[in-house]
C-alpha cells in the first residue's frame, strides 16, 4: 500500500512539475505578445 501510495505522488509530481512550467511560460509569453501588440 504504502509503495503504491507514494508511486502515485512520485508519477502525480512527474506530470504536474513540467505542466506548471510550461504553464508558466506560456503565460508570460502570452502577456509578453499583449503587451507588444
Amino acid at each position: 500500500m504504502d509503495v503504491n501510495t507514494w508511486g502515485f505522488v512520485a508519477s502525480l509530481l512527474f506530470v504536474l512539475v513540467p505542466l506548471v512550467v510550461l504553464l508558466v511560460l506560456y503565460i508570460q509569453t502570452a502577456s509578453r505578445n499583449q503587451q507588444s501588440e
